[in-house]
């Protein structure tokens, strides 16, 4: 183990692994990890084609970065594919005897996944990550704060989240292979992070293997707090993986705003963190829908830092051509923030809304009254609970639409929300669920609380706006 790296390494079969790693500590840090592709066996000299691919991957990835002092930059990685690509078609071409034909024959796969730490932005009080990848091996931030958050995307031709990946696997969209098709590209993006915690590349095999995301962090975890040293989690890290792999384990770990010679710091700085784990994470039965309810809280963090546009976050667009559209759509059509659950705030605003039976009407008015529109409650009449708050309400029970004109609509931008616990408006996004419906999660950044908006079960919205 280098002084400045954790590294795993568990052979699913001895002998026959398809992983490699990568680490280089020069001007910059980088880690990676090489995933061969075992269903696509055709190699040579009595070594699988996986086997051969991410070893090679791995050679080639070293010997450009080691030109570059360490430093990635998108044309770096734009020559890395290059070469890689080149090399084992090369090695395929002359040495793979094949009776397979056809434009959807690859010989020699693997996946990548590379973090490079830049020794520069240090001094600044921030981390500058530039990441680079394709397949479905991952690149990892485990913060004190947050825990495990995922920073790269598989490449899946389903897409789904971490979650349900584990429990229903998806063929990935692309990788490096021999016969690379041209419109498949590494990835490639920069993260920037503050703070203390660990970069983490590592294949599927890490936390495959496992039933929840959360239980790939408390593997980490656990085994930090009952070592006395880097040695020995790296030790209990892989004893822990030897008696639970399914597929071959390659993980580098490396510390941001740590020092591995202060171990004790490191374990005192995760403490909260396990126990919050352990408290708020924890299984009574182990079925799948306990399971996916924690997955619902949990994610938040998690996928918080995940490419914008790759995370569930897809909305689609009302037509306003006849001035007809949802509330929820007129503002997200603004792309303002959004609606909140906040029964405690809800206030009926005489005037300001005219009940109609089936349809509820904003009332014609100009582009400023509009702006005044200060509260807006919806309620799904499917749901017969109510709480004490809202029981005192004499509010229309529809799934409300409104006519709504188009100055109005643009005037809906200005639109905030409150945290239903301390009320402040420093409020971030945190995502959509994967329901049907997408709601979209808040948290506070006053007093971290978590939230998110609802049409179907919590049943309130409240609007709130700037004057």
């Amino acid at each position: 183990m280098n002084k400045s790296s954790l590294i795993i390494f568990v052979e699913a079969i001895s002998g026959k692994s398809e992983d490699a790693q990568l680490f280089i500590n020069g001007q910059a840090a980088t880690i990676g990890v090489f995933d061969g592709l075992g269903g696509k066996p055709a190699g040579f000299g009595g070594e699988r084609g996986g086997r051969i691919a991410s070893r090679e991957a791995s050679i080639i990835t070293e010997a450009i970065l080691q030109e570059t002092a360490g430093e990635l930059s998108e044309k770096d990685v734009s020559r890395i594919q290059q070469e890689i690509c080149k090399h084992l078609r090369q090695e395929a071409d002359t040495k793979i005897k094949s009776r397979v034909t056809g434009s959807l024959t690859h010989r020699l796969c693997t996946t990548l996944a590379l973090a490079n730490i830049s020794n520069a932005s240090k001094t600044e009080g921030f981390i500058q990550l530039s990441l680079a990848w394709i397949g479905d091996s991952r690149i990892y931030l485990l913060s004190p704060q947050k825990g495990l958050q995922q920073l790269t995307k598989d490449d899946l031709k389903v897409s789904n989240d971490a979650f349900r990946l584990i429990h229903e696997d998806s063929p990935m969209s692309q990788h490096l292979t021999a016969d690379m098709p041209l419109d498949w590209q590494i990835n490639f993006k920069i993260q920037i992070i503050k703070g203390k915690g660990f970069v983490i590349a590592c294949t599927d095999g890490c936390f495959q293997c496992l039933d929840s995301p959360w239980a790939f962090e408390k593997l980490l975890l656990d085994t930090l707090a009952k070592s006395n040293s880097v040695t020995e989690w790296q030790n209990f890290l892989t004893q822990r993986y030897e008696e639970i792999k399914q597929d071959d384990v390659s993980l580098v770990l490396y510390p941001v705003g740590f020092d591995f010679d202060d171990f004790q710091f490191i374990q005192s700085s995760y403490h909260s963190r396990l126990n919050q784990l352990n408290e708020n994470f924890s299984l009574v039965s182990g079925a799948y829908d306990e399971l996916l309810d924690l997955w619902s809280s949990y994610r938040l963090n998690y996928e918080e830092m995940l490419i914008p546009g790759q995370a569930e976050n897809n909305l689609n667009e009302p037509d306003t051509e006849n001035d007809e559209v949802s509330i929820l759509e007129a503002i997200k059509l603004n792309d303002c923030q959004e609606i909140l659950p906040i029964s405690a705030y809800i206030e009926k605003q005489p005037g300001i809304l005219e009940e109609t039976g089936d349809e509820t009407s904003l009332l014609e008015r100009s582009q400023t009254d509009a702006l005044n529109l200060s509260h807006l409650v919806t309620k799904n009449e499917n749901n017969s609970e109510s709480s004490d708050e809202e029981s005192d309400l004499d509010l229309p029970i529809k799934d409300t639409k409104f006519n709504v004109p188009n100055d109005s609509v643009l005037a809906l931008q200005n639109v905030v929300i409150k945290c239903p616990n301390c009320q402040s408006e420093q409020i971030r996004k945190m995502g959509h669920t994967s329901s049907l419906s997408r709601e979209q999660r808040y948290q506070c950044k006053n007093c971290s609380r978590h939230f998110q908006e609802s049409t179907k079960f919590q049943g309130f919205i409240s609007i709130t706006t700037h004057s």
